[in-house]
């Protein structure tokens, strides 16, 4: 992984989300009993958005508003976002 300085200009598509957007909302707990990391992924942020991760393209960007990533410590949030290959 590439460091990203504060001067970088990052190109690729922008999906754009709202404010707070929290880790329940980017993977909700429905799904992870038993679920493996690609179905969570195929599953995230649906609840904001209905098929989000259908329409997102790896090297994508997410724009979101305040409070992004927020509420728990749940580590399948930040697994669900890099298997997506969400760019930043």
């Amino acid at each position: 992984m590439t460091d990203i300085r504060s001067d970088d200009i990052l190109h690729g598509p922008a999906f754009v989300l709202g404010d707070d957007v929290n880790t329940d909302l980017n993977c909700s707990g429905k799904y992870l009993p038993g679920k493996d990391e690609a179905y969570i992924a195929a599953h995230a942020f649906e609840a904001v958005s209905p098929g989000f991760a259908g329409r997102f393209h790896p090297g994508g960007i997410i724009v979101a508003g305040t409070h992004f990533g927020i509420n728990s410590s749940r580590e399948q949030a930040v697994h669900v976002l890099r298997r997506m290959g969400v760019a930043a």
